[in-house]
């Protein structure tokens, strides 16, 4: 019975975001809406994502919805390059929409790296012109986490957390960055996922049990790697 509301719920949900896709595409509106329904398609819990009768109750509500036949057919493509390696043709009514849509994204992660850019500017021109002190107490060290991370990597983690306005839920970047780290060795060798999770919820106040592996090559996780590496290579000594 669990499992029959669960996938209710999901279905529900899935909808939704669907027609929330589908509606601005039509509308040749421009938006968060198609990262937001290939975030949701991300972290689709196994049970459903490898269940051929829930893919198909989703296909068949793509094919049966009232919108234009170019957007069901590009939304059905892009349901289904989640689940199978297929390329994506963009109708030629959507291509300014969809490429719209890309360089509003792509906007948003450069306003975040000048931002960035600009706060280590002006932090630098601060201690450039700042007299020097007498009588100066010892500095505060700041807090590396040194147990779970190698080095000045926890600045990075930091950087990527606040400047995404990482919360509870944004599980995908949580464990992506597990994985990343992890990948570049810059966890302690002995940290697990189980240490990291421990750690996130001492350290932010959350109430993680569990956080599932996500796919670092889809497309959305893409973005969230190159905007990763940047940090990293803006920040690692």
């Amino acid at each position: 019975m669990n499992n029959y509301y669960n996938e209710l719920s999901q279905l529900s949900i899935l909808e939704q975001e669907i027609n929330r896709f589908a509606t601005s595409l039509q509308n040749k509106k421009a938006g968060c809406f198609i990262h937001r329904f290939e975030e949701l398609l991300n972290v689709l819990p196994n049970e459903f994502r490898n269940q051929v009768n829930f893919r198909n109750k989703i296909q068949d509500y793509i094919k049966k919805s009232n919108y234009e036949k170019d957007v069901k057919d590009y939304v059905l493509q892009v349901f289904l390059s989640f689940f199978e390696p297929i390329e994506i043709k963009v109708p030629n009514s959507l291509k300014n929409v969809v490429e719209e849509n890309e360089s509003y994204n792509k906007a948003m992660i450069e306003g975040y790296l000048n931002f960035e850019k600009a706060m280590i500017e002006h932090h630098k021109e601060i201690s450039y012109t700042s007299p020097p002190e007498t009588d100066k107490p010892d500095e505060v060290t700041k807090e590396l986490h040194n147990h779970i991370f190698k080095g000045n990597a926890f600045e990075v983690f930091e950087k990527y957390h606040n400047n995404k306005s990482l919360a509870e839920n944004s599980r995908t970047d949580l464990n992506l960055l597990f994985q990343l780290f992890k990948n570049d060795n810059l966890f302690v060798e002995t940290v697990e996922l189980k240490h990291y999770i421990q750690w996130l919820n001492k350290t932010y106040g959350y109430g993680l049990t569990e956080l599932k592996k996500v796919d670092i090559n889809s497309r959305p996780n893409i973005q969230r790697t190159n905007d990763y590496k940047e940090y990293k290579r803006t920040t690692l000594k």
